[in-house]
């Protein structure tokens, strides 16, 4: 039987807890990308209503600091006639890459999804038997089911923010795991196309700060007659007062480790990771 985990970490989940709530969310959006996914790059098509795609989830045991939900994957006797016998051989990796695509795609880390789509490519290639038409997928097509899943990829990230810091999805442990973190899940979730950084450190001038909801107000680093929000991830921040607020307090530049949220090449937001000593 093959596996993937996928991985909640920080906040709720360090003690073992995810709200219910969102958890079936994420869960259920991950059923519809997977459904929708595997009829549309085997098939070339969307699955019909009521047509289902063998997926059982169970959780796993509790590991230190995250919720870990293991999902196992077989193929039923019904789909031999839909799909090919490679299909059940690679359908973990097919699995792991379609749901990073869509989460890459929606989350704003295009770099990321085109090496997604590049593996899916190959994997559809690998699977293609004679009674197939076409080895190759058809760009078009994923790009409309793409459309189709964007409620499904804000279901996805539905713990991400209020219940836990980050969703990982890990496949076999030789393939390069995917981490969904606040910066991108936000992406997912805004009405706008945003873009997300990498992690970068960045020397910013904090004028402000607000505790409920764990944001600064500074300076855009690119524009100083500008302001934007950085909201803190850094658990330091919980212990009042600490090195951001004294920041604000001193008017000290800050050394930190963050991620960016762009749009049209204008930060938007930034996601701070943690502080470094200067």
């Amino acid at each position: 039987m093959q596996t993937l985990v996928f991985r909640y970490d920080g906040l709720d989940a360090d003690e073992h807890f995810i709200d219910a709530g969102k958890l079936g969310a994420s869960l259920v959006g991950i059923s519809k990308i997977t459904r929708y996914g595997m009829f549309a790059l085997v098939e070339k098509r969307y699955p019909k209503r009521g047509e289902q795609f063998p997926l059982s989830i169970k959780a796993g045991e509790p590991k230190e600091g995250s919720v870990d939900i293991i999902t196992a994957f077989s193929a039923a006797s019904w789909t031999l006639p839909v799909f090919p016998t490679m299909f059940e051989e690679l359908l973990r990796d097919l699995v792991k890459e379609w749901i990073s695509w869509v989460l890459s795609m929606t989350g704003g880390r295009e770099s990321e999804a085109k090496q997604c789509f590049d593996r899916l490519a190959e994997l559809v290639e690998k699977m293609q038997d004679d009674q197939l038409r076409s080895k190759q997928m058809d760009q078009q097509f994923v790009l409309d089911v793409l459309e189709k899943l964007r409620p499904a990829a804000k279901d996805v990230v539905a713990p991400i923010g209020p219940s836990c810091d980050s969703l990982t999805i890990v496949g076999d442990k030789s393939a390069k795991s995917i981490e969904v973190d606040t910066a991108m899940a936000d992406a997912i979730r805004s009405k706008e196309k945003l873009e997300v950084s990498d992690m970068e450190e960045l020397r910013i001038q904090v004028d402000g700060f607000t505790i409920h909801n764990r944001q600064l107000k500074i300076q855009d680093p690119d524009d100083p007659s500008r302001f934007v929000s950085a909201i803190v991830r850094d658990p330091a921040f919980d212990q009042v007062p600490n090195i951001y607020t004294e920041a604000a307090i001193s008017t000290e530049p800050l050394l930190v480790r963050a991620k960016r949220t762009s749009k049209d090449g204008r930060l938007v937001r930034l996601y701070i990771m943690d502080s470094i000593a200067a």
